[in-house]
């Protein structure tokens, strides 16, 4: 099927995973040998180089259907002579896409599609046309973080970008075309992320955006922000002997256990190498000392690489021309810097210890900083400036007026497709689960179907809006008939609510829905149960004895399956977290992860406890000072600090007041505020705490002031046409150059629009006096006869207004300018150049305000 020497290498990864976990392999190496030769090459690259929780998570049956259709393709595939072998296995025969739940899809799709290609259509073409028919079955809409399935997103028509995109490679490589996954794991210049597609085309990788189909490859709404990103990755799963030419290693960012990340930042923005250099003892280089690069998101510092120093003590890297800090680790020991790229690429980080024999002595400095903290700490703020990288995209993106026009028609019709589909997801396993009861009530006391049936919606109402597009009726029944034995063990007033959430449901974390009880319960024997109900810390016992970690051949993004997890006496940390709480869930013990910190905890005397440590428990007393607007993750966050580990805490659910009081696992945390400014740069604040054990620690949190002149960006419109109220066509951008301007895009009638029209009629006078030009662009002429609009023009007599696609401009407006591009009215300030300095969208209090000052003090 592929060459020799390939083929040679498949096989000797493989055997060498059979040898190293025998336990594992045995049985699928029976199965594969069953199976004809050219399926036992996929089948053997696919277990080669898989993460081994998809070895444990998954049946042989789902891989072998994924190596079935891949010999379809090879042999009979529209397009196998454009694509090489090393290409072929790891972009169109590999099941794993992103962190998504595997279900057999390539031949569904294959089915969905094939009618969609003409015959003689070429690889391009194709592209182009899958993309059509990806958003005819699917929109975006956000969701939760647990990655659905290509057939769940396909079947509820929707799915956030992450789920767009993976359900868009799958179409393509259900057609043999090499695809993948990009994205930029946190933007630099907002809050927030994105992923898209990469396609192998004409003998290189294109990119385009999923379920948004264009006329042309290497077009997409995000092409400017991809400028602004500071990194921006792939994945390579398994060994990389396998890769060939594909990847190069110094594009390699980061090794994720089986997957390799490969910085693509190149392809998308202007980039430069940086070399970071940690030094030791004596300023000698520290070799093997890790290094991660983080960037300022959702007022955290967020790793988007992780790099190790090779004999020099250098690590290098290319960035996006932004800030960004670069931490390094040995041992217990750590220093960090903020770096701009723009000004300093060569970082150097200086250790005080950095061989194995001085790890006692980091431990020693460890605990005496503890000790000083604990003593008579005072959290000092150190001021930060963090800047976003300019937006200068190094593609065009150029469509031409015609294809503007074909693809505005056929997504038209597209979408009108998809508004009559109806985004099920799974109604039909939702009325099989709730009519059970009516089962019941003829086998059973009808008293006891009734009060089943109760608790059948109350587990709905515990599970996800996700959950409800994927679950299946016999996997929560059988959670119900198991757990109902212990209902009645939990004292009032609380004890329906306990056992539903923290007994009865299946979701513990965002893991895929199993039955786990009816296995886990067969695996124990009646000594451990006894003994683990008597103390659970003795299930926690049990797991540290026996589970093991394989972190160098799994993906530490993925979690192993409770079941899987005890079966193999394998699992990551957070797995074996995820089976502690299953174990007693089984049990009838009440237990979950803590929504702050995702420790593991049971409910002991009428209260959740700690596992790990439980006695270790302070305060963390945060005061919100002279300013009460603080969102977290909006403009603060707290991130514990355990060595060179990093968790963000979820406060976001908890009330947060002048005054607010949070328990805290005792240890070390950082504190960011950040105030992120229009042109993407944030003006930030950090301090280091510590939380002892029954301890209570104050803080004030800080936010850093800015200068109007910082809040300001420039950037230039793009050229599009408008109209005049007679109909003539018009460029903007040239109606707007020699004088400053204010732009509004209205959306007559509705709230937003009518509270910033009703400002700019109360502020009348200074926008006079100002000698500002107004320009409001609306759908049609019908908008002059609103009332509102009518009392502003009076008032502002040389005003002009213009007619667009409001809708449809805001959107593409809105994006290239990062504000909401949902929101309605869209308003600029423009210089003399039709460059936009000040963007917004929807309407905020204080945005007239704004606009005056910076027409007064600026332009």
């Amino acid at each position: 099927m592929f060459s020799e020497i390939f083929c040679k290498k498949i096989n000797e990864i493989y055997r060498k995973r059979c040898n190293k976990f025998p336990e594992l392999f045995e049985g699928t190496d029976e199965k594969i040998k069953e199976c004809g030769k050219e399926e036992q090459i996929l089948l053997c690259y696919l277990y080669g180089n898989m993460p081994l929780s998809d070895v444990m998570n998954y049946p042989f049956k789902t891989f072998y259907d994924y190596a079935c259709h891949g010999v379809f393709l090879w042999k009979s595939g529209k397009f196998r002579e454009e694509v090489n072998e090393e290409l072929f296995c790891q972009y169109v025969v590999y099941h794993r896409i992103n962190t998504e739940s595997i279900s057999p899809c390539r031949r569904f799709f294959y089915e969905k599609t094939k009618n969609e290609l003409a015959d003689g259509q070429t690889m391009l073409e194709a592209v182009l046309t899958l993309n059509y028919w990806c958003a005819q079955e699917v929109t975006y809409r956000a969701s939760d973080e647990r990655t659905a399935s290509p057939i769940t997103v396909y079947r509820s028509a929707h799915g956030r970008c992450g789920e767009e995109s993976t359900f868009a490679v799958s179409v393509l490589r259900s057609h043999g075309i090499p695809a993948r996954q990009v994205y930029v794991p946190r933007w630099s210049h907002c809050d927030d992320n994105h992923a898209w597609v990469e396609v192998w085309c004409n003998k290189s990788w294109h990119f385009f955006g999923a379920c948004e189909p264009e006329e042309v490859l290497d077009r997409g709404w995000f092409l400017h922000a991809a400028s602004r990103a500071m990194i921006i990755h792939s994945r390579w799963y398994g060994d990389l002997t396998l890769a060939g030419k594909e990847v190069a290693s110094q594009d390699i960012v980061s090794s994720q256990g089986i997957v390799t990340e490969i910085n693509e930042i190149k392809s998308y923005a202007h980039a430069e190498r940086v070399k970071v250099q940690v030094l030791g003892a004596e300023k000698k280089a520290a070799a093997g000392a890790k290094v991660r690069i983080e960037i300022l998101n959702y007022s955290q510092f967020y790793p988007i690489a992780e790099l190790c120093t090779d004999e020099r003590g250098i690590a290098e890297i290319d960035l996006g021309i932004g800030s960004f800090r670069a931490y390094a680790f040995w041992g217990d020991e750590e220093v960090s810097q903020i770096v701009n790229v723009k000004d300093n690429r060569a970082v150097v980080l200086e250790l005080k210890t950095v061989d194995a024999k001085s790890k006692d002595e980091v431990k020693k400095r460890y605990d005496a900083l503890k000790k000083v903290h604990e003593e008579f700490y005072v959290p000092e703020w150190v001021r930060f400036e963090n800047f976003a990288p300019q937006d200068d995209a190094i593609h065009t993106g150029f469509v031409t007026e015609e294809q503007r026009k074909r693809q505005k028609e056929k997504l038209a019709k597209r979408t009108a497709i998809r508004l009559k589909k109806e985004g099920t997801g799974n109604e039909e396993e939702m009325e099989m689960f709730l009519s059970a009861a009516l089962d019941e009530k003829e086998t059973v006391n009808s008293d006891l179907a009734d009060e089943k049936d109760f608790y059948r919606k109350r587990m709905l109402d515990v599970l996800t809006e996700k959950d409800l597009l994927d679950f299946r009726a016999d996997i929560l029944e059988a959670h119900l008939q198991h757990a109902w034995k212990y209902k009645d063990q939990y004292e009032e007033p609380h004890s329906q609510k306990v056992f539903v959430k923290y007994v009865l449901s299946p979701r513990i974390d965002y893991e895929m829905l199993t039955d786990y009880r009816s296995e886990i319960d067969t695996l124990l024997i009646p000594e451990q149960k006894k003994n683990f109900r008597s103390d659970p810390i003795n299930i926690w016992r049990y797991i540290e004895s026996n589970i093991k970690e394989a972190s160098k051949e799994d993906y530490q993004a993925l979690l192993t399956l409770p079941v899987s997890c005890l079966t193999y006496r394998m699992g990551s940390r957070k797995s074996q977290n995820l089976l502690f709480v299953a174990i007693c869930r089984t049990l009838g013990i009440p237990a979950r992860l803590n929504p702050i910190d995702g420790g593991m905890e049971y409910l002991k005397e009428g209260r959740f406890v700690q596992v790990v440590k439980p006695d270790e428990v302070g305060c963390l007393k945060v005061c919100a000072g002279s300013r009460e607007h603080f969102v977290y993750l909006q403009n603060w966050s707290v991130t514990r600090k355990d060595c060179s580990e990093r968790k963000l805490l979820n406060l976001s659910q908890i009330p947060f007041q002048k005054i607010t009081e949070i328990q805290l696992h005792s240890g070390r945390y950082e504190l960011i505020t950040a105030n992120r400014l229009p042109n993407g740069n944030v003006m930030g604040r950090l301090t280091e705490i510590w939380i002892h054990p029954n301890v209570t620690t104050e803080v004030t949190l800080q936010m850093e002031e800015v200068r109007l002149s910082q809040m300001l960006e420039c950037v230039p419109l793009p050229h599009f046409p408008v109209e005049s109220l007679e109909g003539e066509k018009l460029q903007l951008e040239d109606m707007l150059k020699g004088h400053a301007n204010l732009v509004v895009w209205l959306e007559e009638e509705q709230e937003p629009s009518e509270h910033i029209l009703n400002e700019l009629c109360d502020r009348a006078q200074e926008f006079k006096k100002e000698k500002t030009v107004i320009t409001f662009l609306v759908n049609n002429e019908e908008a002059l006869k609103r009332p509102t609009l009518h009392k502003t023009l009076t008032l502002l007599p040389d005003a002009r207004v213009l007619c667009d696609n409001v809708q449809e401009r805001v959107s593409e407006l809105g994006r290239r300018l990062y504000v909401d591009p949902e929101s309605i009215p869209l308003i600029l300030v423009t210089d003399r150049d039709a460059n936009c300095v000040y963007a917004t969208s929807g309407y905020n209090v204080g945005t007239v305000d704004m606009i005056l000052k910076i027409l007064y003090t600026y332009l």
